[in-house]
């Protein structure tokens, strides 16, 4: 009984032992670095319902996907200084990153782990500072998309604004009362039909609703962002709050980005 015992006091001390070792070793070839993330002044998307632990979430997801790692090691040519094939090497990073929220702030924890301190710091430098500039790319291309989706629910909203503006014409036609329509018909695409409507009881009714549908219609039109908004976008880039590389390192790749 003291024998088994004994054996699996030992076994766990060894257990512990190990795990310990391990941590300690991946500590001594990681990198380590605290970030906050970018932001970008845009206008509310008219129906979106985004929070603040969806736009960490998205960004993360960003962060860690292969194209945002892919454009770190072009950036600073990280297949060249490795020298590794670049896929091989999108690989080995991928599956040595790993990035999380710090507690519910728009801060993030990267860790990069490789063969040796010095290339995980080289890489998380890399990969915290060609950021900002892959998120603004993905950015344009999101808000492209977004104004498309955007210019689709203008035409529907028109096609209903140009059904209401028909119904309160008839209607003041039919009641002798003048038109004041703010915005021409002849805007709208042909075809659209005359609603029904009651007697002289509805006109109030039938002209706030004329008057509630023109809102929409300039609500989505004014969420249109001007069509210089590529080069007025100024992302703010990651605030790099604390990491455990050193000056040489930022200085090193640094001039590898430099270089063409």
């Amino acid at each position: 009984m003291k024998t088994t015992s004994l054996i699996l006091i030992i076994a766990l001390i060894t257990g512990v032992a190990g795990y310990l070792y391990k941590e300690h070793a991946e500590d001594a070839v990681s990198c380590d670095a605290i970030a906050e993330l970018s932001r970008f002044d845009r206008p509310e998307a008219c129906f979106s319902t985004f929070t603040r632990s969806d736009r960490v979430n998205a960004q993360i997801k960003s962060i860690t996907s292969s194209e945002c790692i892919r454009s770190a090691i072009k950036l600073y040519k990280l297949d060249d200084l490795f020298h590794i094939d670049s896929d091989a090497l999108a690989t080995e990073i991928a599956d040595n990153l790993t990035v999380e929220q710090v507690d519910e702030t728009m801060n993030i924890k990267i860790r990069v782990t490789s063969d040796s301190k010095e290339k995980s710091d080289q890489i998380a430098y890399a990969i915290l500072h060609s950021y900002t500039i892959y998120n603004k790319e993905l950015f344009i291309q999101s808000e492209e998309n977004w104004i498309k989706k955007l210019n689709s629910k203008i035409s529907e909203q028109k096609l209903i604004v140009g059904d209401h503006t028909k119904r309160l014409q008839e209607l003041c036609r039919r009641l002798d009362v003048p038109f004041n329509g703010t915005i021409p018909p002849q805007e709208y695409p042909e075809g659209t039909h005359i609603l029904t409507f009651g007697g002289p009881t509805q006109f109030e009714e039938v002209k706030m609703e004329y008057n509630k549908e023109v809102s929409n219609l300039e609500t989505l039109q004014n969420a249109l962002p001007h069509e210089d908004f590529k080069d007025k976008l100024k992302p703010t880039p990651l605030i790099i709050h604390k990491t455990n590389w050193i000056d040489e390192t930022a200085k090193f790749m640094e001039a590898r980005n430099q270089v063409e």
